[in-house]
């Protein structure tokens, strides 16, 4: 089996665990990983991955935070998909 294979396997199986999250707990590994230690790259692919998911969820929501003009919020998907 090459890399590139593992590698689409890993992505694969990263991408079920994330599909069975709920929404809250999306937005809790996407704020956490912001202050984590781990490596930059693999973070930001999960991150990539976890804002996938949550466009699936609620395209609305999505482009409102994505469209923030506060840069503050960006790290905050919380506030845009969790109801107050």
């Amino acid at each position: 089996m090459t890399t590139r294979t593992k590698a689409l396997i890993a992505e694969r199986m990263a991408r079920k665990m994330i599909e069975s999250r709920t929404t809250e707990s999306l937005c809790e590994m996407f704020e956490v990983t912001k202050h984590s230690m781990g490596c930059p790259i693999e973070e930001a692919m999960v991150r990539g991955w976890i804002m996938d998911e949550l466009k699936k969820r609620d395209a609305e929501a999505y482009d409102r935070w994505t469209g923030c003009e506060d840069l503050e919020l960006l790290d905050f998907p919380s506030r845009f998909f969790i109801a107050a």
